[in-house]
């Protein structure tokens, strides 16, 4: 097993995270079929995509429609 050092796992994000705490309305549908909705916020955001708290559990690659609450935008 090789070492690495902590230089060599630098964050590989094309833009810069930063913390911002945006409020959102997340919905879409859990697994079984049965809709979701939920208020919820951002933990940190950057260019291209952000990491948001969820109470309901989505999956990779499942989709799900986001509102950006301060401004109404959705995704």
């Amino acid at each position: 097993m090789t070492e690495t050092s902590t230089a060599e796992h630098t964050d590989r994000r094309a833009t810069s995270r930063i913390d911002a705490h945006l409020p959102l309305f997340i919905y879409g549908s859990l697994l079984g079929g049965d809709p979701f909705y939920e208020e919820t916020f951002t933990i940190s955001i950057n260019g291209t995509g952000g990491l948001i708290l969820m109470a309901s559990s989505v999956q990779p690659g499942q989709r799900i429609m986001v509102t950006n609450q301060g401004n109404d935008q959705t995704q």
